[in-house]
């Protein structure tokens, strides 16, 4: 199954939305999720608060094999190396990778912003 997640964020009110969209291995769309945010961080910490949310939800819905694609290359370049981060955005990072243990298989995807 194909998890695609992306994040919003809209600086003048301070507000951030994460979107799931989960589909199965022919395409077929499963659910779509959006939860919606205060606070100031960064668009990075909110792809990477979509990826949680978006890998919570596959794993409450027992899928062992899933692909987490998303528009941010540098996200996924973060989870395919494993470089020690003591910032805020390296312990989401952690977190994400934390969430790849719930899986017996995971693999990491660029999508550009126009399939996303």
């Amino acid at each position: 199954m194909k998890i695609n997640v992306d994040g919003d964020v809209n600086l003048l009110i301070g507000f951030r939305g994460l979107g799931v969209v989960i589909r199965d291995s022919m395409g077929d769309l499963m659910l779509v999720a959006y939860k919606g945010l205060h606070g100031m961080f960064s668009p990075k910490v909110t792809v990477l608060y979509a990826a949680i949310m978006g890998l919570q939800i596959a794993s409450q819905m027992g899928h062992r094999s899933v692909i987490l694609e998303m528009d941010a290359k540098e996200i996924i370049m973060n989870l395919q190396t494993y470089e020690q981060s003591w910032s805020v955005e390296g312990a989401l990072v952690d977190e994400v990778r934390g969430l790849f243990n719930r899986f017996d298989h995971i693999s990491c995807h660029f999508a550009p912003r126009e399939c996303n």
